[in-house]
């Protein structure tokens, strides 16, 4: 069996890497952003997160913009 060695001194990595790219945390009541359909997952499992964490309220809605399909986070009241 191979031995398991305790280390000292590794810093942790942040337990929500994901969350960066996106601003919920930055939006106010009104604001909004969009990021390409693909992020739709990531966007609906962060969106969740900040709703249950916050009680803060979310519309995600797939839009056109520029001839290209978005996915648009509004942050509600």
């Amino acid at each position: 069996m191979t031995e398991i060695k305790i280390e000292k001194g590794v810093p942790m990595p942040d337990p929500h890497p994901v969350y960066k790219g996106y601003p919920f945390l930055d939006m106010q009541p009104g604001d909004s952003f969009a990021a390409p359909r693909i992020h739709l997952g990531m966007i609906r499992s962060v969106e969740a997160f900040w709703a249950e964490r916050h009680g803060w309220r979310f519309q995600i809605c797939t839009v056109v913009e520029n001839g290209q399909k978005m996915v648009r986070v509004w942050r509600m009241a």
